[in-house]
């Protein structure tokens, strides 16, 4: 235990833009809402028989790289706020022993770099998902078909550099990281790196959106997927957003060290926000389905020779 733990959360609080109650509480929040909507989708594909499709078996792999990043977080968030409180004023190092020093800080790079790519995982699983989704509708246009599979591409590529970024920042492990991985050099490649991955971000997510936009001035598509069309549109804007935020606030109110914790917690935000939101689509289809079925079942009632 570090001693004056009191003083060392106050210094942390006051070093970055989310102090860590309001963290735990909010982003506590975020996943129990994502995994119940989640598991929602789930209740409701068994009680009106639909099949699982290869759409609900991505987002299964998304919901379990966020459980999985979560379950990083909270067990680092300690050392997040005293990684903050350190470097916010260096003094304090003295007070611990230096092994216990360089291990916090190895440990902790470490396991962001886990929880970085569980969570990014997920964010792209959803968008996967909804690919997944459109397939049925473009498969049959030879031009779509190619667009479609331009766009996946892109978004493999576009996974695979926002999941090995944090390795392109610090490609050292251990003792040797806390030593390499800091300084003026390391806070610009930061933010160059940081900045190109909301650009990524952004733009994959708008090339999802134009699939089923072409997908409406050349064929006609069901409601379900019309729902689904503005579930992501949405999903889209509220991400762009977190993204776009995550990109502006790179460091603490005081400008002078990056704000680790509100980094942390917007990417884990945006993937809770993701999962949420194509969960949300099962169940708005599956409403309207029911309701369908009740006014095919309202006509038999009433039909002539009932």
């Amino acid at each position: 235990m570090v001693s004056g733990f009191e003083d060392w959360a106050q210094i942390a609080d006051a070093s970055t833009h989310i102090q860590k109650l309001p963290f735990l509480i909010t982003s506590g929040l975020f996943f129990t809402i994502a995994l119940l909507s989640a598991s929602g989708r789930v209740l409701l594909k068994l009680r009106y028989h639909r099949p699982f499709n290869l759409d609900d078996c991505i987002l299964f792999l998304g919901t379990a790289c966020l459980i999985a990043g979560t379950g990083i977080m909270y067990a680092l968030i300690n050392d997040i706020y005293l990684g903050m409180a350190l470097a916010a004023v260096p003094t304090l190092s003295q007070r611990l022993p230096m092994s216990q020093l360089l291990s916090l800080v190895s440990r902790s790079m470490a396991y962001i770099d886990s929880f970085q790519c569980l969570c990014w995982t997920a964010i792209f699983a959803v968008k996967f998902a909804f690919l997944a989704f459109f397939w049925k509708t473009v498969e049959r246009t030879v031009g779509l078909r190619r667009y479609y599979w331009g766009v996946v591409v892109v978004m493999a590529c576009a996974w695979v550099y926002l999941v090995v970024n944090p390795f392109l920042a610090c490609p050292y492990f251990g003792i040797e990281a806390s030593t390499k991985c800091s300084g003026p050099k390391k806070d610009r490649l930061y933010i160059t790196l940081s900045y190109t991955g909301t650009v990524i971000d952004c733009v994959t997510d708008f090339l999802i959106v134009t699939i089923p936009v072409l997908v409406l001035h050349r064929v006609r598509i069901t409601l379900r997927q019309k729902l689904a069309v503005g579930t992501f549109m949405s999903l889209s804007i509220v991400m762009i957003i977190i993204s776009i935020v995550r990109a502006a606030v790179l460091f603490n109110p005081q400008g002078e060290i990056r704000d680790g914790p509100l980094q942390t917690y917007l990417t884990h935000v945006e993937a809770c926000v993701a999962v949420i939101m194509v969960s949300l689509t099962a169940f708005r289809s599956l409403f309207n389905l029911e309701k369908e079925e009740k006014r095919r079942l309202e006509r038999l009632k009433w039909s002539p020779g009932t």
